[in-house]
């Protein structure tokens, strides 16, 4: 629904512009769209949203248009769009920088046995039994 305010995803935008592209054109509809889901940031986006659709404004001489013009406001729901997933994902990007915290804290459990052979080695009864303590 070109004429919708804000379109679900990319998908759902995806489907609705390749609708008005015929089936031979759909593969290159496509990629022009892609170029301008791939770029880094909002301008770069907007600039490549508008060089997508002044190709899809002036089709080659002596063909007839495929598509209809993108207007206006697809293009701001567009950028806005590229925008928010952007913001989204440098979100996600920054949870999965952050350092893995791991296992809570335990507090430390004094040794229950001692090696009678060697003093130093002890074991608090926790974990893998030792080779003094099996025998």
């Amino acid at each position: 629904m070109f004429n919708a305010g804000w379109q679900r995803c990319r998908v759902h935008f995806m489907r609705n512009a390749l609708a008005y592209a015929g089936k031979s054109g759909r593969r290159i509809v496509s990629a022009f769209i892609a170029t301008a889901f791939a770029q880094d940031d909002a301008d770069a986006a907007a600039a490549q949203w508008r060089k997508v659709a002044d190709q899809f404004r002036s089709p080659p001489s002596g063909t007839r248009p495929r598509g209809r013009s993108l207007r206006r406001e697809e293009r701001e729901a567009l950028q806005q769009r590229i925008q928010t997933e952007k913001l989204r994902l440098e979100e996600r990007l920054k949870v999965l920088e952050a350092p893995v915290s791991g296992r809570r804290p335990y507090p430390p459990v004094s040794p229950k046995y001692r090696n009678p052979d060697q003093p130093s080695e002890t074991w608090a009864g926790r974990g893998r039994q030792v080779n003094f303590q099996s025998a």
